[in-house]
């Protein structure tokens, strides 16, 4: 039986799918709210705000933390005041850990009284002491907080075990929206003559191809 339609407050704090640099994150952020968009919700996202810090700063942790704790707040205020139909009734965070936690989402889940779920969180308590100790503080503040955890790999259940129930984390195997595939099987032979003339492939062998992050710097240089 399908489930009743939800809006659905979608938020990454490492970085947002609308964000202007192509990686990864960004990439199974957007999947991710086309997956729920496509079970029937109505997905927002509900803050760009990034909560990274890379370097270990204490202060420009302490300032993040400030900055999401007021954004939250008026987060909440704004959709109190609304009307209620545009009211988010469930709050996703997708990938939190010592480097970008969640600053937002807890406390406006408090607030508007909804559920509040996780994608990919990882929890390392060798992080509890050192550069990024604030950091991972919060990140285990926000997985206790959760209704759910989905754990994409199963490397991280191991360390959620051991600040939530095994009963709030959820392994979310890896999973394909099949459609484009179907449509171009129907077409393969003159998409696979247009490819090879394209880039000048020979048809009659087996082709490799490769998928990769392929933006200047680091990962093109990889």
């Amino acid at each position: 039986m399908r489930q009743p339609a939800m809006r659905i407050a979608f938020y990454a704090p490492l970085k947002s799918p609308t964000h202007g640099t192509p990686s990864g994150d960004r990439r199974v952020a957007g999947l991710l709210m086309d997956a729920l968009a496509g079970a029937g919700h109505r997905v927002q996202v509900a803050s760009t705000f990034r909560s990274y810090d890379g370097d270990g700063d204490e202060a420009r942790q302490r300032a993040l933390r400030s900055q999401g704790e007021a954004l939250a707040a008026q987060l909440a205020a704004d959709w109190k005041a609304g009307a209620a139909d545009d009211r988010p009734e469930l709050w996703f965070t997708y990938h939190l850990y010592y480097k970008a936690p969640d600053w937002l989402g807890p406390a406006v889940s408090d607030a508007l009284r909804i559920p509040y779920v996780i994608a990919e969180a990882s929890y390392a308590p060798k992080r509890a002491q050192g550069p990024w100790a604030l950091g991972h503080e919060g990140s285990a503040a926000a997985i206790r907080k959760a209704a759910l955890v989905l754990a994409p790999t199963r490397d991280d259940i191991p360390g959620l075990q051991e600040i939530i129930d095994a009963k709030r984390i959820l392994h979310l195997p890896p999973f394909l929206d099949t459609a484009p595939y179907i449509a171009a099987v129907a077409d393969r032979q003159a998409l696979r003559a247009e490819l090879a003339e394209e880039r000048d492939l020979d048809p009659d062998v087996p082709w490799i191809a490769v998928v990769a992050m392929m933006r200047p710097g680091a990962k093109l240089a990889s």
